[in-house]
């Protein structure tokens, strides 16, 4: 029965390591069309599995490396660096994972014409799930 659990999940890892670098290479290709610069991290700090298995293994190693896409992907990564990164790499930069893509702003300025132009900048439906009714239906009557 389980003679071939080996080659099922060698099966799944190749296809979730195949189906992470689709996504991450579709959405580099969609952040570089934004014109900042662009780091590109292979995992998601949302991920649970990275935050509290591969992130206390991996982050010491991108610290002494100096992989700043990687240390980026960990939550507490903004109270070690402060505002490091964001000499390195300009008052706005952008990371890139599999899963999302992230524009990092230093400018007091920047971030105050965001919040207060906000419908200019979009934000995916699921953001914004919380605060809807529970049986919403968005179909206009004429």
């Amino acid at each position: 029965m389980f003679a071939n659990l080996p080659a099922l999940v060698g099966l799944l890892v190749l296809f979730f390591t195949s189906w992470n670098m689709v996504c991450l290479y579709a959405n580099y290709r969609r952040a570089k069309k934004i014109g900042l610069h662009v780091l590109v991290s292979p995992a998601n700090a949302a991920n649970p599995i990275w935050q509290f298995i591969l992130a206390p293994v991996v982050y010491p190693w991108a610290k002494w490396l100096e992989w700043d896409a990687i240390i980026c992907s960990v939550f507490t990564w903004q109270n070690e660096y402060r505002y490091k990164m964001h000499e390195k790499y300009g008052m706005v930069f952008v990371v890139v994972n599999p899963a999302t893509i992230t524009v990092l702003v230093a400018d007091g300025m920047g971030v105050k014409n965001i919040f207060a132009d906000y419908k200019s900048f979009s934000k995916p439906h699921k953001f914004y799930r919380m605060n809807m009714p529970v049986k919403s239906t968005f179909v206009q009557s004429h």
